[in-house]
């Protein structure tokens, strides 16, 4: 028999993430939206705690560490990726341009934590937890590059006399990378080829990070909507980076390795896939969606006066109840001290 109840772990954090939805996004969303690129640093600070006390780097699903010796205990099915599904959910649903805020980020970082080596991981990965907030990036799509990494123009040089990459040309719809490279002491993967002849054999990710001479933004793009997110383009001139920044071992063949796994594309799928988060991805795109449609659904209820929700909406169309409010749990409670007066224990 299928099962439709969320699972415990995610009804109690969900409990804490509707909280910051409904205290601190919803009211401030309409003003950063008619405000594009003003920062939500308020939030920013109080999400990049929130999630170091929660142990993490990021919004991302880590691996459980298997434990050694003891009794066995009994397995549950894994449920990281369907939690972030509901995080990110919430989080949209509170604003999703404020989602795309948290420091941390997903894809910059997710790229390091994959494909990068132990070196590089200690190296960049650590500012993620720092004092202060930092952003991460990735650059991939070009003027006349989008899902076919194929096209892409962008070249790395070796300087064999001075064991740097040289990297020169332009990237567009950069997700946070005013944050990551001009507002913090953050860092870009950018996607570039060590050889145009060889298609996507010669394609390789670089880490480049902020104020390294050479890497400009240019441009930050007004949109239609997720305003207080900014996406900006930028330029590599003559951008010189440490041999060592090349993302991956070996030269960054194991990277290309990867670079040849998928072919699907939905939302970059693909593209993102290559590089061996395919999964994060995936959840983040239909919380991200399930989380806009949730607002546009309570909105549209309210304004016809309607008691109805869209949580309970759905709760009807499985034929569930309601299950009965939750504590949340140990892992929980640094979260709820620095919410405050919003969260009782």
């Amino acid at each position: 028999m299928i099962n439709f109840e969320t699972p415990k772990p995610i009804a109690q954090i969900n409990n804490v993430v509707e909280t910051v939805a409904v205290n601190m996004m919803r009211p401030v969303s309409r003003h950063f939206d008619e405000n594009e690129h003003e920062i939500p640093w308020e939030y920013i600070n109080f999400m990049h705690q929130a999630v170091k006390s929660m142990g993490g780097t990021s919004m991302a699903p880590e691996e459980a560490k298997p434990k050694l010796g003891g009794p066995e205990k009994k397995k549950y099915p894994p449920i990281a990726y369907q939690r972030l599904a509901h995080m990110v959910e919430m989080l949209s649903w509170g604003d999703a341009g404020m989602y795309l805020c948290i420091p941390g980020g997903l894809l910059g970082s997710a790229a390091v934590a994959a494909t990068g080596t132990t070196e590089q991981k200690k190296r960049f990965l650590p500012r993620l937890t720092g004092d202060k907030p930092a952003f991460d990036a990735m650059a991939m799509t070009e003027p006349q590059a989008g899902s076919d990494t194929s096209a892409i123009r962008a070249t790395a040089m070796r300087d064999s006399a001075t064991n740097e990459w040289i990297l020169n040309g332009e990237k567009i719809f950069v997700t946070a990378g005013h944050k990551a490279m001009v507002d913090s002491e953050g860092f870009t993967v950018v996607w570039a080829s060590i050889d145009l002849s060889a298609g996507r054999a010669g394609m390789r990710a670089f880490v480049v990070e902020s104020g390294t001479p050479g890497c400009a933004v240019t441009k930050m793009e007004h949109k239609l909507g997720i305003r207080v997110s900014d996406t900006v383009s930028m330029v590599f001139q003559d951008c010189r980076i440490p041999f060592e920044n090349i993302l991956g071992s070996n030269d960054g063949s194991d990277f290309c390795f990867h670079s040849r796994q998928g072919t699907s594309s939905l939302v970059k799928r693909g593209a993102y896939r290559q590089l061996g988060f395919y999964h994060d991805i995936i959840d983040i795109t239909i919380g991200v969606e399930v989380g806009v449609d949730r607002l546009n659904a309570d909105i549209a209820y309210q304004d016809r006066g309607d008691s109805c929700s869209y949580e309970r909406h759905i709760a009807m169309i499985k034929n569930l109840v309601q299950p009965p409010a939750i504590k949340p749990i140990y892992r929980l409670k640094p979260v709820a001290k620095i919410l405050g007066r919003f969260v009782v224990l």
